[in-house]
């Protein structure tokens, strides 16, 4: 379950998010709607832990987002996919992309060439 409870956060002196609470819970779809400028963007990094509410919690499944500790156990479970492909790449090849994010979850290098194979087999294009 991803909980927000009573959060705000701000950039500098821009609030983006006023005491929000929401629940989302497992097997849920959930649109996030709204005009430039609305939060939305804000309420995604809040909720993946890319920045930490200045009052108030996120937690996934229970885990905090303000425990960095746990950062890789929520990162396990929440994803974000940017809407501008280049701020997401690190390397210039997709293998090599993907074979970082594997490594960073400690996938042995038999289990990432596996995974790897499987993925680029599924959306190939013949």
């Amino acid at each position: 379950m991803i909980k927000v409870d009573n959060v705000t956060f701000s950039y500098k002196t821009n609030k983006a998010i006023n005491n929000i609470s929401l629940e989302i819970n497992e097997g849920e779809f959930v649109s996030i709607i709204g005009v430039n400028g609305s939060g939305k963007s804000s309420l995604i990094k809040l909720i993946s832990g890319l920045v930490i509410p200045k009052n108030g919690e996120v937690t996934i499944d229970n885990i905090s987002t303000s425990n960095k500790k746990a950062m890789k156990d929520i990162r396990k479970k929440v994803g974000v996919v940017f809407q501008n492909p280049e701020n997401q790449l690190v390397f210039s090849g997709i293998e090599d992309d993907m074979k970082f994010m594997l490594e960073n979850f400690d996938f042995s290098k038999e289990e990432i060439d596996k995974r790897i194979d499987e993925a680029l087999q599924a959306v190939r294009n013949d």
